[in-house]
């Protein structure tokens, strides 16, 4: 990529655009963040719920959102130039959410 010395030296400014996505990647994470907190009270207080409906009020409370937040955080991205660090904890954050998500999904297929 060239670029020509002014647009090096420029500080890291992201567009209007880029910073609605990136708050939206941070709103997303939150959500997802406190469904997998609640998950762990949320079956306690009720007992009637199958496992079933369970598994999809998770997947629509922690997945939906995670998946949401990463590509609104992908969209955030500067091509031409070095990634600020507010993009670098949105995109991780909601991979880590993703991953953990994935990780207990093979975890429940062996336990099961």
């Amino acid at each position: 990529i060239h670029v020509c010395p002014n647009c090096v030296n420029k500080p890291l400014t992201l567009s209007p655009r880029q910073k609605r996505n990136l708050i939206m990647s941070y709103v997303l994470a939150a959500f997802a963040s406190l469904g997998y907190f609640l998950s762990f009270f949320i079956p306690a207080a009720l007992d009637g719920m199958s496992e079933q409906v369970f598994g999809y009020l998770f997947l629509l409370v922690v997945l939906g959102p995670a998946i949401a937040g990463l590509s609104f955080a992908v969209s955030a991205r500067t091509r031409n130039r070095k990634k600020p660090l507010s993009i670098w904890i949105a995109l991780i954050w909601n991979s880590l959410i993703i991953g953990f998500f994935i990780f207990l999904m093979i975890l429940g297929m062996f336990v099961s």
